[in-house]
């Protein structure tokens, strides 16, 4: 995030993080974009039921997304996301 945040519109070109910045308010931090490893961990126990973006980048155009297992896509295309927090 913090990376992500040093982007001249950073929250028009990274929507998926901003939603995740929208979260931490007040008092309330902590919640980000899970990294592609991450995001398979949650798909093993079955919290998740579809494709999702990861915060994990392949290249300047395509980042990893995961269902099981990940593969890398485009950055245009629309998967959901889902914002996670550590406890």
């Amino acid at each position: 995030m913090a990376v992500i945040k040093k982007i001249s519109g950073w929250k028009d070109l990274y929507p998926a993080f901003a939603l995740c910045d929208a979260l931490n308010t007040g008092s309330v931090t902590g919640w980000y974009l899970p990294a592609m490893y991450e995001l398979e961990t949650i798909n093993r126990v079955g919290i998740i039921r579809d494709w999702h973006w990861s915060s994990t980048e392949y290249n300047e155009s395509e980042a990893f997304i995961s269902y099981g297992n990940s593969g890398d896509h485009p950055k245009r295309t629309k998967y959901e996301v889902k914002a996670v927090h550590r406890f």
